[in-house]
């Protein structure tokens, strides 16, 4: 799917922290070089510091320093509109 995709946006657990599975699939979106944008899901259950949480990833998933980062909350729906402007930026010419 990736390879037919222009942007790729990862939803990561905020809760749980990064994973093995959150690694592999972030390097499919290496390997086909899409844009992406990085959603903290749960963030109304994290435990984190924001910008603690997202140090933490660019130094874990460094080929996603250009990747945009938020964090949401589905369950409450706090900041999800705020993905829709993301992804349309990346449709600019």
């Amino acid at each position: 799917m990736l390879e037919r995709s222009d942007i790729a946006i990862l939803v990561l657990d905020a809760k749980e922290g990064f994973v093995e599975l959150d690694e592999r699939i972030s390097n499919f979106n290496e390997e086909f070089q899409t844009a992406a944008i990085v959603v903290f899901n749960k963030w109304d259950e994290a435990k984190e510091n924001f910008d603690k949480m997202r140090k933490e990833f660019y130094a874990k998933f460094k080929f996603l320093k250009f990747a945009p980062v938020i964090s949401v909350s589905a369950k409450t729906k706090k900041i999800v509109k705020k993905i829709l402007p993301l992804i349309l930026a990346y449709q600019q010419p």
